[in-house]
């Protein structure tokens, strides 16, 4: 967490800096209506990441705020067996794709980390074709960075507090 705040005010020291001769603007109503896709898709992005995570390295805290959940889909150390027929890698995949290209469906894991990847990719492809100042780039990686870790924080701090 310190190299994530270290990081995030060493950007923004030298965004601030380098735009103080000349600053790039923002009118938060009109950014927010044009770019409200992305920021959501990023926040999204950074929920999934941080949901994973949490079920990956804290399952305790999933378990205790939902104890009837089942165990079997959600807990990682368990639901990594549900690609395979009868839980048993050695009985192969227990449907075609339920150990590459459907393994979102298998366990919350594997969904949390698809949905992730494919919130980052809708974020990329909406601005694909936008065509702004290099400042603006900057400006934009740091407010989706910020968004990102606001929806990563949300699933893996304050839900299970």
């Amino acid at each position: 967490m310190k190299k994530l705040i270290v990081t995030i005010s060493l950007l923004a020291f030298i965004t601030i800096s380098s735009f103080s001769q000349n600053s790039v603007k923002i009118d938060v109503k009109p950014y927010l209506k044009q770019n409200w896709k992305t920021l959501g898709l990023v926040y999204l992005a950074g929920f999934g990441e941080g949901h994973a995570e949490l079920l990956q390295h804290h399952y305790y805290k999933f378990e205790k705020k939902y104890p009837n959940a089942n165990h079997q889909f959600w807990d990682p150390s368990l639901s990594w067996t549900n690609k395979y027929k009868n839980n048993d890698p050695e009985q192969g995949a227990r449907f075609w794709g339920s150990k590459n290209v459907f393994v979102a469906t298998t366990d919350a894991y594997h969904g949390f980390k698809f949905m992730q990847k494919a919130a980052m990719v809708g974020a990329v492809t909406i601005n694909l074709n936008s065509k702004k100042t290099f400042k603006q780039y900057v400006l934009d990686a740091i407010i989706y960075l910020a968004a990102y870790t606001s929806g990563f924080y949300t699933s893996y701090g304050l839900m299970y507090r």
